[in-house]
């Protein structure tokens, strides 16, 4: 066949029924686009008597996806439903002339209104195939509409592989007394969008639900989110410019009401795609168990002798000097990834670099190495073995700076301005720091009767002279002789105290290129002299004390959150029974779990039997306490499987740590 020919015939009323008979059809008017190959209608005014004044009609229409040989709309009919062609034999040339056209009719006035999108001269040869394509499209207006179509054409065009949000997060969760602790692992971030191709990440949404999944926060109608009309306020958002950046893993949710029960749900999301074009997308809600970004806990007190891994903390130093003002904080996150109940951090140093390890002492395995992290924000840290540990270190400033030795009777030496370490100073950018080797010894300017030969301490930059300083400077946890570098803020080739002078943490030797040997990672504190005071004479000292940073002599050892059997057999006493009494028909959030009226021990051992007794010494139930929380609860079931009526019940605690009895009311 040649010049074959195709027409999609398209009859859209816009709409609905008005009680006459009509459905809004006869306000309808014809529009296209030849360069999309689109075709849609509407209504005219924009309002239609069966959907009343309120609602806003839309668009709907059509869009060639596929032509042979990239035709595309040839011609665009369109009449009123009245005149369209019939289907008998001999109207078949008529309707055939209708559709192999290289006409565009001019818009009718508002009618009920037919279409035809045509395809012609189309040439198909014996064993040919060809194919056209058409997707049906709508849309809240014409802009709306046109983007619709844009992006069924993008789907086509990519076999209909569609954008997707990143992969499903893996949320776990550890309960605390009116908190929660909440991780999740990394799977979002490397996903790779099917439709673009991308790692397109953006981050992360943690929603919390105190009504089971009913809702998940405040309610969010202004999302600006075409994917996403309602939306709610999460707990927390962390985002991400470009994917790979760092981001958390992990948050603690305070402020809670223990006995309730709470659902979390992680939603990652990406940035969009502006080519198809998609806006941002995300994981959904679902129920926990189910899906694995959510999550259902229980805050609750700690169990009796509890104890924090932060609170076993302990600080060892084996060097000469003092150890470090550095902090570690380990929490624990999830106690079924534990493989072991201490642990142990440790350092190491490079010019270059300050370095942490943790340590699992208990298996011997290194679970981090040559971590660089020290101030960034506490869920930026990494999660191993189910443990949070954040280390800090000291301050980057000497613990002090003073004359400690005088020639005569009098100060001669007094520092007019301490300027830091040298580099950041230099460079103007306060992240040029290095190793904590060459801040961490103290150091003492030694006045002699010989001079120091120096260099400048920009002649990295500026080649220039050598100066001579009049004294020796000495690293005093290594009996060293070391190095110095000055500022000629005037450039006359002298130095004088009044101009910055930075020790240069190596060995000194006035033959070598220290710049080229030691700039910039020996480079240490840089400051200079008050020019009033300064008379200093041979047998004067002044000491720079070392920055209490973290070295290779401290070591920080912790254990896991356990309990103390001492302090449990203490805590007992702390033993009680809410809400005391419980009125039944009261429906207190704090008294309903699972939806049934409960009743609950707080303070418990972290395993025990509960036994619950009348006044007269029935047993009403046993109950064996092993979740490991403070925390039990009792459905007012008794051994019998039915519920107990009201009155005076005394209970019993029996555990490793000693026994317990205490008494409660129930009110029905």
């Amino acid at each position: 066949y040649h010049d074959f020919a195709f027409g999609l015939y398209v009859d859209l009323d816009v709409g609905g029924p008005d009680g006459t008979g009509e459905n809004g059809r006869l306000g309808d008017v014809v529009r296209y686009d030849t360069t999309e190959n689109l075709a849609w209608t509407i209504d005219l005014d924009g309002f239609d008597p069966g959907w009343g004044p309120t609602v806003t009609t839309g668009v709907m229409g059509t869009k060639l996806l596929e032509t042979p040989d990239n035709i595309g709309m040839t011609g665009l009919r369109t009449g009123e439903w009245e005149q369209v062609p019939s289907d008998r034999p001999i109207d078949d040339i008529p309707r055939f002339e209708l559709i192999s056209t290289a006409a565009f009719d001019a818009p009718l006035p508002p009618a009920d209104q037919y279409y035809i999108q045509c395809t012609r001269g189309i040439d198909m040869p014996a064993g040919k195939t060809v194919r056209v394509v058409y997707a049906l499209i709508a849309g809240e207006d014409e802009a709306d509409f046109r983007a619709n179509a844009a992006r069924a054409q993008s789907l086509y065009d990519k076999n209909y592989v569609g954008p997707q949000p990143p992969a499903t997060p893996t949320l776990t969760v550890r309960q605390g007394d009116r908190k929660v602790y909440l991780s999740w692992n990394d799977t979002a971030e490397a996903s790779v969008d099917p439709l673009s191709g991308t790692e397109d990440f953006s981050g992360y949404k943690l929603y919390r639900s105190s009504d089971m999944g009913k809702t998940w926060g405040k309610v969010n109608y202004k999302t600006n989110n075409s994917c996403m009309e309602t939306d709610y306020t999460p707990v927390t958002t962390f985002r991400v410019e470009d994917p790979g950046d760092p981001i958390p893993r992990s948050y603690i949710d305070t402020g809670l009401y223990n006995d309730v029960e709470y659902w979390y749900c992680l939603s990652a999301f990406d940035r969009g795609d502006t080519s198809v074009p998609v806006d941002a997308l995300q994981n959904g809600f679902g129920v926990p168990g189910v899906v694995t970004n959510v999550v259902r806990i229980v805050p609750s007190p700690d169990p009796a002798g509890y104890f924090a891994a932060a609170a076993t903390v302990k600080h060892d130093y084996s060097g000469a000097f003092e150890p470090s003002e550095g902090s570690v904080y380990p929490v624990l996150f999830n106690r079924d990834s534990l493989l072991g109940s201490e642990y142990m951090v440790t350092f190491s140093d490079t010019r270059s670099r300050a370095y942490w390890y943790l340590i699992n002492t208990t298996t011997g395995d290194t679970l981090l190495t040559q971590q660089r992290r020290y101030t960034d924000a506490p869920d930026l840290y990494e999660i191993t073995e189910g443990l949070r540990v954040v280390v800090r270190d000291g301050d980057r400033v000497p613990r002090g700076y003073r004359q400690t030795q005088l020639a005569g009777a009098d100060t001669t030496l007094k520092m007019g301005e301490f300027l830091g370490e040298s580099i950041p100073w230099l460079t103007g950018n306060p992240s040029y720091t290095y190793g904590n080797s060459h801040m961490r010894p103290g150091f003492e300017l030694r006045y002699t009767s010989d001079s120091t030969v120096v260099p400048s301490v920009i002649e990295y930059w500026v080649p220039g002279t050598q100066y001579h300083i009049p004294f020796a400077i000495w690293n005093l946890e290594t009996n060293t002789r070391v190095s110095a570098a000055v500022y000629d803020a005037n450039d006359d080739g002298v130095w004088t105290p009044d101009e910055p002078i930075t020790i240069v943490d190596f060995p000194y030797d006035s033959t070598q290129d220290l710049t080229g040997l030691a700039f910039p990672y020996y480079y240490s504190w840089i400051f200079y002299f008050d020019p009033d005071t300064y008379a200093p004479a041979a047998g004067d000292v002044y000491t720079i004390e070392g920055a209490p940073l973290n070295g290779p002599n401290d070591v920080f050892t912790f254990k896991v959150d356990g309990i103390s059997a001492a302090d449990a057999s203490v805590d007992l006493k702390k033993i009680k029974v809410s809400p005391d009494p419980l009125y039944v028909r009261y429906s207190s959030m704090a008294e309903r779990v699972d939806g049934r009226s409960t009743l609950a021990f707080h303070n418990l051992p972290d395993r025990c039997t509960i036994r619950i007794y009348t006044l007269a010494g029935d047993l009403v139930s046993t109950i064996e306490h092993t979740n490991g929380t403070g925390t039990e609860y009792w459905y007012l079931m008794s051994v019998n499987d039915q519920q107990v009526a009201s009155g005076i019940y005394l209970y019993h605690i029996d555990s490793p740590y000693g026994e317990r009895l205490g008494r409660f009311a129930v009110i029905k």
